[in-house]
């Protein structure tokens, strides 16, 4: 059962393994001062010659101010930011970009 955004990132990364893509999780929580870009994405996945970006989100929580400008960014540099509330969302672009 999913009861936080750490059990959905587990569980994505579960899913990813059993349909043999890569999902990278980036930890980023305690990066202050590192030179981390603040807003970059929880994690990228790797599929059929994409790279995408991850935000995972759990219950009410939307992006940050940060991470809408990240998102944003990308979005003008043509990179699409997809926002997880559920292991179906991560299904779903399993199944659309491994054709």
């Amino acid at each position: 059962m999913i009861e936080s955004e750490r059990d959905l990132v587990a569980a994505c990364l579960k899913v990813a393994k059993q349909a043999g893509v890569y999902l990278e999780v980036i930890g980023q929580r305690d990066a202050r001062r590192s030179g981390s870009t603040k807003g970059a994405p929880d994690a990228f996945l790797y599929i059929n010659g994409h790279c995408l970006p991850i935000e995972f989100k759990f219950g009410d929580n939307g992006l940050s101010e940060a991470q809408e400008e990240c998102a944003y960014l990308r979005m003008m540099n043509g990179v699409f930011t997809f926002v997880l509330y559920t292991e179906k969302d991560f299904i779903r672009i399993i199944e659309v970009y491994h054709r």
